[in-house]
């Protein structure tokens, strides 16, 4: 009875748990950080995390997993966006 009990209240604690998630909204909007880490190897991620920069979420910019013989330029000539932020704001790792 008291197993019965505890699987009752899990399966009642997980579908409240994932209504919750399922109803929550991402805010269009983000907050300011103090930097934006993007890490390599997804399509898209070292552009939205230039976009990022541009739109001033935070001052720095750190790529992780970048080729030793890839350069700020190579990373700008990537970009799809007319305006690039300054190559001091942005760290290779």
């Amino acid at each position: 009875m008291t197993v019965l009990t505890l699987l009752i209240l899990w399966g009642v604690g997980w579908i409240w748990f994932a209504s919750s998630i399922a109803v929550s909204s991402d805010n269009d909007t983000p907050s300011k950080s103090e930097a934006i880490v993007v890490l390599t190897g997804g399509n898209g991620r070292v552009n939205a995390g230039l976009n990022l920069l541009a739109d001033k979420i935070a001052p720095k910019l750190f790529i992780s997993g970048v080729h030793k013989n890839t350069t700020k330029s190579d990373i700008f000539a990537s970009w799809k966006k007319p305006t690039n932020p300054k190559p001091c704001c942005i760290d290779l790792g």
